[in-house]
């Protein structure tokens, strides 16, 4: 048995029991009841669940992939969801000061983010965490680089340090800066 094939099957020995857990940890706090009857309906709910999407993720990872989970610092995904519901926050009052305030001094602009992540899983988190936080959509993820939207240019550096937060979080060493670079709206030209 090669490595990579041994290494693949211990990380989804770990997915597959983490899911049940918190599948499990999820129904008891959805129930509320701790007596026979609901706890083999939770177990049977949990089998079951586990049966139906057994082949949703971790089945076919590509070698980058596998050493992306591989890395995880477990601490930092525990805490990345709170920091980032924090940073949801913070940009949706953000947005509404803008929004709402008299002068609305909002400057529509590209933004391309270049990071050093290799793999797939690195890239849709971030992806995925930039569209959720109010004032920026990622159009185009491809192999470490993105195209956002912001509703302003100062969108900067909060980009950045959400880009580092998600290579800390898979043990992925930042290769020299993580790149925004603005594109002027009305010209079409870009500018560091």
């Amino acid at each position: 048995m090669s490595p990579t094939h041994r290494n693949n099957r211990t990380i989804f020995r770990w997915y597959t029991v983490t899911k049940a857990i918190v599948l499990f940890g999820l129904w008891l706090t959805l129930s509320g009841k701790v007596d026979a009857l609901h706890l083999g309906y939770g177990v049977a709910s949990v089998t079951v669940v586990m049966w139906i999407t057994r082949d949703l993720m971790l089945t076919k990872l590509s070698p980058s992939d596998s050493a992306a989970l591989a890395h995880t610092r477990w601490a930092a995904a525990l805490t990345y969801p709170c920091w980032l519901l924090g940073q949801i926050v913070w940009a949706n009052i953000a947005v509404a000061k803008l929004i709402l305030s008299p002068r609305m001094s909002i400057a529509p602009t590209f933004l391309q983010l270049n990071t050093p992540t290799s793999s797939s899983i690195p890239q849709v988190i971030l992806g995925n965490s930039i569209t959720l936080t109010p004032g920026t959509v990622t159009l185009e993820a491809d192999h470490g680089r993105f195209v956002i939207h912001a509703l302003q240019k100062h969108s900067t550096d909060s980009l950045q340090a959400l880009a580092k937060r998600v290579s800390d979080l898979f043990g992925e060493p930042t290769n020299g800066p993580i790149q925004v670079t603005t594109f002027d709206t009305e010209k079409g030209s870009e500018r560091r």
